[in-house]
């Protein structure tokens, strides 16, 4: 990755390349301990400029090399070696060229996902049903399932192998192997563990490591959310906060639940906790969200037909 790319598409301070002092050594070892901490490795800066020229096409829709270069305030160079390993992997697709704006010059050709891109899988766990669906990375679904989960199982292996079930025969209309797999949970998660803290109606579910469990079953990254923020990344990709850098996704029902995007991050508590208010009543239910990873593919960008 060139100077340009390190520069403009990650931040932090620039370590000091003065000598050590033999005196400030053990100051010097703690500060340096402190400071790879903070920066990136050189395949951390690759996946996320890619990640965020990925967030870019999804902002702006199908983006020349030439106009991306722009956004970013680097060179054309730069951007091509982004995208080249997304093209490689059919992850990307140049487009058709655009006619040149002037008459000297070759004309540029946008970049768009790849309708033969590896597919997502979103999975929506609730009480009493759990719903899969395969979606492309242009925002629309190819397969969609679901099955009944009812809220009287106690065994916890009924439940895995019913989950399981609904996924793998979503799969099965894949063309190629998924990118991954993104559960919204309808209750209390915890991400670093990618486990089902608590869903109400569903005692079954409690403490289950579920991304554990996906993940050796389908051999493919798991991701597991609370589904208001699943939603909220589904408005960042497809719906009304694309570009935007400050807003809130809020769930209304028997539980209220909510979700923060501020200053261009997701905003969550330890572990994943969410701070929600539940309205309780007899018929204590939860939101509906799409997949954390695939969030919310039922929508489609105003630039897909």
């Amino acid at each position: 990755m060139d100077r340009d790319a390190d520069r403009l598409f990650t931040t932090g301070r620039v370590a000091s390349s003065r000598p050590i002092p033999d005196e400030g050594k053990a100051r010097e070892k703690g500060r340096a301990a402190k400071l790879g901490r903070s920066l990136l490795s050189a395949s951390l800066v690759g996946s996320t400029n890619r990640g965020r020229v990925l967030q870019a096409l999804f902002d702006s829709g199908p983006t020349s090399r030439a106009e991306l270069a722009r956004q970013a305030g680097v060179n054309r160079t730069t951007i091509s070696g982004i995208v080249q390993p997304l093209l490689d992997r059919q992850i990307l697709v140049e487009g058709e060229p655009n006619p040149p704006r002037q008459h000297s010059g070759k004309p540029a050709r946008p970049l768009w996902f790849s309708p033969d891109a590896q597919p997502i899988c979103g999975v929506l766990l609730m009480p009493g049903s759990v719903r899969a669906s395969l979606i492309t990375l242009e925002g629309k679904i190819s397969a969609e399932y679901e099955e009944a989960l009812p809220t009287s199982i106690e065994r916890r292996s009924e439940v895995v192998e019913s989950i399981a079930a609904c996924i793998a025969r979503t799969l099965a209309s894949a063309h190629r192997p998924p990118l991954g797999i993104g559960v919204a949970v309808g209750g209390m998660v915890d991400t670093n563990r990618r486990a089902v803290v608590a869903v109400n109606l569903a005692p079954a579910l409690d403490g289950l490591l579920l991304g554990e469990e996906l993940t050796r079953r389908f051999k493919t990254p798991v991701i597991l959310d609370h589904h208001p923020r699943a939603l909220l990344v589904g408005d960042r990709w497809f719906g009304k906060g694309r570009g935007v850098r400050d807003f809130a996704v809020v769930y209304t029902g028997e539980v209220l639940g909510g979700a923060l995007y501020l200053d261009g991050r997701l905003h969550r508590g330890p572990a994943g906790a969410a701070a929600n208010s539940a309205i309780r009543s007899c018929r204590s239910t939860e939101s509906f969200a799409a997949a954390d990873a695939a969030a919310a593919g039922t929508r489609s960008p105003p630039w897909v037909g």
